[in-house]
């Protein structure tokens, strides 16, 4: 499904792709970049970010330092016990870069460098399986997409996040269609993987299986389920045969209990009358209101009058999350605190939805070019808009632009929603090789 080309021969406009794929490409390479140093969202916007590394940090860092030092055979005065221990695909990955350019830069660099790479890949693939619009499309919703750049600038496992996801959706695709036993427990195998870079398993595992359900490849599921589960099984083994163990944190833990233990049923509906405020909320900070927004006014129109729905794969992850949504909010009452799975403050486990959006929108615009309909005009103009607003949030930071960082914020409420505006004010803007401007002492 080509865009209509008014004359324009097809090596004309696949240059011109190549063309908008290499800016695009350097683009984020550059937004990557700023979010770096005293810019890395997930530092500047706590309220008292640790200054490390010549830089800021977040209080995770001595748990990825540990992953580092795991991978690398620095064993010397590690913890027994690391709750992020299960994530350490990057740090291996890492190893040549890190070896070259110490820890803190060469994790970072290499996770820009993968996520780059994955963005190319995918689009490539998005415009394979839909055509050139479809490939535009997801090169507009990505390449400036604040969901990448709030995790992209500190050396932790969360820059897998995106790179994951878009690499089990591209599997996911391929599995539909695989008949060989052996390639299709590969792919499963190479979803599987995606689940040591972070914790994805609980919703990539089941959308890939309901989506071999939901097309009836049910020998498929069966065959594909192990190869996927293993990697997630065997690293905390691997990692309990080297005197060591990984765990999640008691908060999840305290979620199981809180179904067990119920108790009262008051205080629990008072919990439940919150949820669909908390759904709304969680629905557009968990991907920095702009593509949600634009998502349900492309989804609304396209699914009420020109009936396109969601394909399988897409459906599956939408209810995939919505499980864990309802999962962790309509929970009984239970002890955590600030740290509780419920309400507005963890959007970001929500995060994963945004393949559907990008996915859903590639193949709706394909279609409206492809039929030539008079409403592929505003659509596109919806996702130029799309892309320029998460342009906008991508140069906060640099910027300094308040309005823009609240998006930032918002995605995770856990503190204060100037905290970002406050740090830029008090650290500087320096990214990665640029010194900070403010000296600190190491913690």
């Amino acid at each position: 499904m080509d865009v209509p080309a008014g004359g324009v021969s097809a090596r004309n406009r696949s240059r011109f792709f190549v063309l908008a794929l290499v800016l695009s490409t350097a683009l984020m390479a550059l937004l990557a970049w700023l979010s770096t140093g005293t810019m890395a969202i997930y530092a500047v916007s706590l309220v008292t970010p640790w200054e490390m590394e010549g830089y800021i940090v977040n209080y995770d860092h001595h748990g990825y330092t540990w992953n580092w030092k795991f991978v690398t055979g620095d064993h010397a005065g590690l913890a027994v016990w690391n709750s992020v221990g299960n994530r350490l695909l990057l740090f291996v990955l890492s190893i040549p870069l890190g070896k070259l350019l110490g820890f803190f830069a060469g994790v970072i660099v290499t996770g820009i460098v993968i996520n780059l790479v994955v963005y190319v890949v995918f689009v490539l693939f998005v415009r394979r399986t839909y055509g050139e619009v479809a490939g535009f499309v997801a090169m507009a919703m990505l390449s400036t997409y604040p969901g990448i750049f709030y995790w992209i600038g500190m050396p932790y496992a969360h820059s897998l996040i995106i790179p994951s996801i878009l690499v089990a959706a591209m599997l996911a695709h391929k599995m539909l269609e695989t008949r060989s036993v052996a390639l299709l427990a590969l792919e499963a195998f190479g979803v599987g993987l995606t689940f040591t870079a972070y914790d994805l398993a609980a919703t990539v595992l089941p959308s890939v299986m309901l989506t071999l359900l939901l097309r009836r490849r049910f020998a498929a599921a069966a065959i594909a389920f192990l190869p996927m589960a293993l990697p997630a099984i065997a690293l905390p083994f691997a990692v309990h045969l080297a005197g060591y163990s990984v765990g999640a944190p008691e908060t999840y833990l305290a979620v199981v209990r809180a179904y067990l233990h119920p108790g009262p049923p008051g205080p629990w509906w008072e919990l439940v009358k919150s949820v669909p405020v908390t759904f709304v909320l969680n629905y557009f900070d968990g991907n920095y209101w702009v593509m949600p927004s634009c998502f349900l006014v492309l989804f609304a129109w396209g699914r009420i009058r020109l009936k396109v729905r969601l394909s399988t794969f897409e459906l599956a992850v939408a209810l995939a999350l919505l499980a864990v949504f309802l999962f962790n909010n309509l929970a009984p009452p239970y002890a955590g605190g600030n740290m509780t799975m419920r309400g507005p403050l963890f959007a970001r486990l929500y995060q994963p939805v945004f393949i559907v959006m990008v996915l859903y929108s590639a193949r709706l615009l394909a279609f409206t070019w492809s039929q030539r309909l008079k409403c592929r005009t505003w659509m596109t103009i919806c996702v130029a808009v799309c892309f320029a607003l998460n342009l906008a949030i991508g140069l906060g930071p640099i910027l300094r632009n308040q309005t823009a960082l609240l998006a930032y914020q918002h995605f995770y409420r856990g503190t204060s929603d100037t905290s970002i505006y406050d740090n830029l004010g008090k650290y500087g803007r320096s990214p990665l090789g640029i010194p900070m401007r403010r000296a600190g002492a190491v913690r």
